[in-house]
């Protein structure tokens, strides 16, 4: 997996070569991993801890069902791992079901109906599990032939959010996506005109992973989907997308977004405010995140708190230092051996 960290793949790779051997890493990873119980327990422990010791408040996994030993088991011992691990670590977990968007409907229909039914079955106050998603190889399937089964999962209250034009030239695709009106939307690399137009006029809340669209889709910091979004006050979430191969952290994403766009720190203080509304908690979680947050504000940046220079920029290296800050970030895609990919 060496060769897939952004220092060592090759700017002159296609995009579609860098997925290819994503994917191979991915089945590596897998057949390393998911085999053995004990190991997930530990990664799914020491994923938590990790975005716990970056600072973060609230962190959302996703993960595609695994045969450990079947599919439901998987999914119960995750709920419970991730419910001992908030209390432990101190922060808020969440659960995401990955539909590989590379696998056959018979495939997609059988995670929905597990997800369906853990959903419908757990405390509808405290259950950690609240969406679904689309993720896997995007030069795999089509969404048109999945469409059906997310609104399925929607119906009965289960968030929903989709991978989006990370396959260039499928403007067919993405039209569908924005259409299906998702409660999230990630990635959104390759847009054209028209299917950015209608993104902008839906508002619905964007993730984006720096680091992930430098590596793997050849996007430099600079031309981030990120800056344009933030530009018209379009809700954009700062994500970590595959730590592990990449070598990153919320934090890293943040510092990288704060020096390329030269952020103020009132523009942090936005940013992430406005990642709250977008999580899939309840109100009341929410409620307690943005009391958490501000609280964080206070403590680790004064100068947000009493009548700063509104333009000041903020410190990359003491963004670096108090990643704390970072309180209202999704975690995404946190724990590559289990994730949900071709």
């Amino acid at each position: 997996t060496a060769r897939l960290s952004l220092d060592s793949i090759s700017t002159t790779d296609t995009w579609e070569k860098t997925w290819n051997e994503t994917v191979e890493a991915f089945a590596t990873i897998r057949q390393l991993t998911a085999t053995d119980r004990r190991v997930f327990h530990r990664i799914v422990h020491e994923a938590v801890q990790y975005y716990a010791n970056d600072g973060c408040v609230y962190y959302e996994m996703r993960t595609g069902l695994k045969n450990l030993p079947d599919k439901r088991t998987f999914l119960s011992e995750l709920v419970a791992l991730l419910k001992t691990s908030q209390g432990k670590y101190d922060i808020i977990c969440r659960l995401l079901v990955s539909v590989d968007r590379g696998a056959s409907l018979e495939e997609a229909k059988e995670t929905i109906d597990i997800a369906i039914e853990a959903f419908e079955n757990q405390n509808t106050e405290h259950g950690l599990l609240v969406g679904v998603e689309m993720g896997g190889n995007p030069l795999k399937g089509d969404f048109t032939e999945l469409s059906k089964e997310f609104e399925r999962a929607r119906s009965v209250g289960l968030k929903v959010s989709l991978h989006f034009a990370e396959n260039k030239g499928k403007d067919e695709e993405h039209h569908q996506i924005l259409d299906f009106g998702p409660e999230r939307l990630g990635h959104a690399v390759f847009m054209n005109s028209q299917v950015a137009e209608k993104l902008f006029k839906l508002q619905i809340p964007v993730e984006t992973c720096p680091t992930c669209h430098e590596a793997y889709y050849k996007v430099p910091l600079a031309k981030n989907i990120f800056g344009t979004l933030f530009r018209k006050g379009h809700t954009v979430i700062l994500c970590c997308d595959n730590a592990c191969l990449l070598r990153t952290s919320v934090s890293q994403e943040y510092a990288k977004i704060i020096k390329t766009f030269d952020l103020s720190a009132r523009d942090l203080e936005a940013l992430l405010l406005s990642s709250i509304p977008a999580t899939f908690a309840d109100s009341k979680t929410k409620r307690k995140m943005e009391i958490v947050f501000k609280s964080k504000i206070k403590e680790l940046m004064p100068a947000l708190n009493a009548g700063f220079v509104a333009n000041l920029p903020v410190s990359v290296n003491a963004w670096s230092v108090t990643a704390g800050v970072a309180a209202a970030v999704i975690g995404v895609f946190a724990i590559s051996a289990i994730k949900n990919r071709g």
